[in-house]
């Protein structure tokens, strides 16, 4: 349970800054109905993002996640880079 206090730890664990953390752990992590969701989404966003970045080379998954390819979130940016949407990205 989240005591109100920021969590400084967090910006180490998940690689952001100090201010992101606090919100992160702050404000944003005392909403009633989002409040719990918050670090649990952007962890898995941040592990998402990381392990494309070992899989694919910067020239064809930074465009993809910038959305240059039309808008993708977690799911649809592996169809959108395998091809099996259709679009292939450059």
């Amino acid at each position: 349970m989240n005591s109100g206090k920021p969590q400084p730890r967090y910006a180490a664990i998940f690689l952001i800054t100090e201010a992101f953390a606090q919100r992160l752990s702050g404000a944003w992590g005392r909403h009633p109905l989002l409040g719990r969701m918050y670090l649990p989404a952007y962890r898995a966003g941040t592990e998402k993002v990381a392990q494309l970045r070992r899989d694919y080379p910067a020239e064809r998954v930074l465009p993809v996640l910038y959305g240059c390819h039309g808008a993708v979130d977690i799911q649809t940016v592996d169809l959108i880079l395998s091809g099996q949407n259709g679009k292939r990205p450059a």
